[in-house]
């Protein structure tokens, strides 16, 4: 035993576990054989200063050195992260309990509802999720229509795609005010249009993609502007685009000064979703409001004349639950933006097997609904060399995924948790996949966005409603139909056979990099052309005095 490691077993027996603590670390992290003894002392001392995933791990090491005494301390170990969870997750564990007691004494309280949920979803509860769900269901088919507002409608849609209860959803909110307005810019004068910038931090991906369309547009031919919540020089970039402010506005003076800003077309990314405007967005701003599909939700209780879609996302089979007209874009309802090349890292790095196939799920909790871990259940089983990679903050949501996946018969090692880091690290870890796995009924479109440009296949659900069918949207168009099942039958064993089969996932990674075959989704200036078609046939139209009408944008052939 060295100097440094007796001081330090010397402070532990002294009960000093703090410093014990601080001296064992670095004796430990020098020491490529540490003493079992060292290792206990070690544990001891995490758990007297309550750091309990520390002390799991230690005594999980000491235990692969006892074997005598293996199983006595891997139960300790569990036992130890169990109450590290707890104590960390104490506030959700709490919500849970007293959100049960007054559902079951039949309380009606929207806020214990809405806490309920939400920490159903942000936990990873999965079967007391799904009981709660159909309860809601239940209500929902029987018009009790107060249990709307129990979710917002980011969280109904990811776990209801019946299209008809969603556009029941806003059937709680105030009705918009429908109004008409002229259309008054003189033809050959530049058409405004103005796009509605996200009111938080919340929605970064989207905020980014409103700067990005709006800096691609032809200033000589629009007069394009942007809106936000706060002061114009906050607004990063496009220094040259007119900025209007509703920083410090009353809802009614917002409305009057986007209305003297003379605006032509109002477009909207994100409807009632988090970062949306929907106050503002019950009231008539411009001749026409656009929605472009940042957020699939339906624009139900908004002003809203146009929905931006496609084929796949909104075929005309589903036109009859739709209020807006619908302008139907030629490639798909959006495009890809494309990054730079991000660094390279290996599999040892993030902790993942060589030799196994890595299916990667990087998702938010709140989208990973039950019928989603169904799948991916189906999928694990029926690919036992292979492992689930998730993004997951939460030790409280890890521990209750892997106690659900463990009661389906696969294996909490077969689970590898892992957290966000950042948009060029999770660029650069992506690329260690093999597949993909979405979810569903609401898709992850970052995830499929991310995946795409990295090469990686992604297998899709078509789904019931515009929510579901994003990523089947984006496979058509770069060409990977064939990555695209009906059902969720065919949906298990389209993963399954790629898993099984190394030639086929080298061939679809060749030919999504291919970049002719996914031109269509990576050309941003060609999406904004087919969008600039969109707005002046709008324009045209509402000229005109004709009311919005369903119309498809036709196909460029060549983009200036």
């Amino acid at each position: 035993m060295s100097d440094k490691l007796a001081q330090a077993m010397a402070l532990y027996a002294a009960g000093n576990h703090e410093d014990a603590y601080s001296a064992l670390k670095i004796c430990l992290a020098a020491d490529l054989h540490p003493a079992p003894q060292a290792l206990l002392a070690m544990a001891q001392c995490c758990v007297k200063l309550e750091y309990f995933q520390e002390a799991a791990a230690f005594y999980q090491r000491a235990a692969k050195l006892l074997p005598a005494q293996s199983h006595v301390l891997l139960t300790i170990a569990e036992k130890v992260r169990r109450t590290g969870i707890e104590n960390a997750s104490r506030s959700d564990i709490e919500q849970l309990k007293t959100s049960r007691q007054s559902i079951r004494a039949g309380s009606f309280d929207n806020r214990v509802w809405q806490d309920y949920r939400a920490t159903l979803r942000r936990s990873l509860n999965i079967d007391e999720m799904r009981m709660s769900d159909q309860a809601m269901r239940d209500r929902l088919v029987r018009r009790q229509d107060a249990y709307y507002a129990l979710d917002s409608q980011t969280t109904h849609l990811t776990w209801c795609d019946d299209e008809i209860l969603n556009g029941l959803w806003a059937s709680i909110l105030p009705a918009p005010n429908l109004e008409r307005m002229a259309w008054t810019r003189p033809a050959g004068e530049k058409v405004r249009v103005a796009y509605l910038l996200p009111s938080n931090t919340s929605s970064p991906d989207i905020r980014q993609q409103v700067l990005s369309l709006a800096g691609a547009h032809d200033q000589d031919a629009l007069e394009v502007m942007l809106i936000g919540d706060h002061s114009p020089e906050q607004d990063d970039g496009l220094a040259s685009l007119r900025h209007i402010s509703m920083a410090g506005l009353t809802e009614d003076e917002a409305v009057s000064a986007l209305r003297e800003a003379d605006i032509d077309v109002l477009v909207d990314l994100l409807g009632h979703a988090d970062g949306g405007h929907p106050a503002l967005l019950r009231h008539r701003i411009a001749p026409l409001h656009v929605a472009l599909a940042g957020h699939p939700g339906p624009r139900s209780g908004l002003v809203c004349d146009y929905y931006i879609a496609d084929d796949i996302v909104l075929p005309k089979r589903s036109r009859g639950l739709y209020a807006q007209a619908i302008c139907r874009l030629p490639d798909a309802f959006t495009f890809i933006e494309p990054t730079d090349q991000p660094p390279t890292v290996s599999r040892e790095q993030f902790g993942l097997p060589q030799g196994q196939v890595v299916f990667a799920a990087f998702h938010p909790s709140y989208l990973i609904s039950p019928r989603t871990v169904d799948l991916w259940c189906a999928i694990l089983q029926g690919t036992p060399d292979s492992v689930l990679w998730l993004d997951c903050e939460s030790d409280f949501a890890r521990e209750n995924l892997r106690i659900w996946m463990k009661r389906q018969a696969v294996s909490e090692e077969r689970l590898i948790f892992t957290q966000s880091a950042g948009p060029v690290g999770d660029s650069a870890k992506i690329q260690l996949a093999d597949i993909g796995l979405d979810c569903t009924p609401f898709n992850s479109l970052s995830f499929t966005h991310a995946a795409l440009r990295s090469g990686l296949p992604v297998p899709a659900l078509m789904g019931q409603n515009f929510a579901g069918r994003m990523s089947a949207s984006l496979l058509t168009c770069a060409g990977l139909t064939e990555l695209i099942a009906r059902n969720t039958e065919d949906y298990v064993n389209l993963c399954v056979g790629l898993a099984r089969n190394d030639d086929a996932r080298a061939r679809l990674k060749r030919a999504i990099l291919d970049k002719t075959i996914s031109r269509s989704l990576l050309e941003k200036r060609r999406f904004v052309s087919h969008l600039e078609n969109a707005w002046r046939q709008m324009a045209n139209r509402s000229a005109e005095g004709l009311d919005p009408e369903d119309f498809d944008v036709s196909r460029l052939q060549k983009i200036g």
